[in-house]
């Protein structure tokens, strides 16, 4: 797999429908998937985290990170992996607060047809992969579900596994999402919302500096900015 090049949590942007083109079509698997970091079972990439939708203040302004997604699907789980291009790997947050350092987040919006809003409820996920920090910190997932009053509140005893590869540019991560732990019967056709981000971390601390996307309209909490993925 050729070595990609680059081309940076909440927006305030209005609560239009996303653009067609941030529909991501996810095929049902078609061999094994061994969830160990590396991407020789994977093909195409399915999408790109490459829009800037956040920024702290303590951002430099440096546009260093990128990230091409992998996916699929069965009966069982959702499959995804990404290969990360980041000159400068910083991760060290553990459980709710991986976000804040290098990894990658999904924000799934799991009932799209029957609760379609511009608010968040109790079928929203927000899912954070961690690759650790190749240096004692180990790789994880961590689980935010929202509720009915608007919220996000940490969902503790998923079964997400997480694997994480370090590489000369960045890092491979794969993780095995299965379905019951957001609440999805799987089935040709289901559209989710979504949005597939990567969060980086320059800095030596616990801070998130900056967010990019897959969908250019994506708001944290307004699920009619965010894209979908279709399961093929």
């Amino acid at each position: 797999m050729a070595t990609p090049t680059l081309a940076p949590t909440q927006t305030n942007l209005p609560p239009t429908a996303p653009p067609a083109d941030t529909n991501v079509n996810v095929p049902r698997r078609q061999r094994e998937i061994q969830i160990d970091g590396s991407l020789d079972e994977w093909g195409d990439s399915v999408a790109s985290s490459n829009v800037i939708v956040y920024t702290a203040g303590e951002w430099d302004g440096t546009d260093d990170v990128e990230a091409e997604w992998f996916m699929a699907w069965d009966e069982q789980a959702l499959y995804v992996a990404a290969l990360v291009v980041d000159d400068i790997h910083a991760q060290y947050s553990s459980g709710s607060g991986t976000f804040r350092g290098d990894s990658l987040e999904l924000q799934l919006d799991t009932d799209r047809a029957g609760d379609f809003g511009n608010g968040i409820s109790a079928d929203e996920f927000q899912l954070e992969l961690s690759p650790g920090n190749f240096n004692g910190l180990e790789p994880e997932g961590w689980r935010f579900s929202g509720t009915a009053n608007g919220n996000y509140v940490d969902a503790i005893g998923h079964q997400i596994v997480v694997a994480a590869e370090e590489a000369p540019f960045g890092y491979f991560i794969e993780a095995r999402i299965p379905w019951g732990n957001i609440n999805v019967s799987p089935a040709e056709g289901l559209v989710i919302g979504a949005n597939l981000n990567v969060n980086d971390n320059d800095t030596f601390g616990a801070l998130q500096e900056m967010m990019k996307s897959n969908v250019p309209t994506r708001s944290y909490s307004n699920p009619t900015t965010w894209g979908t993925l279709t399961l093929r």
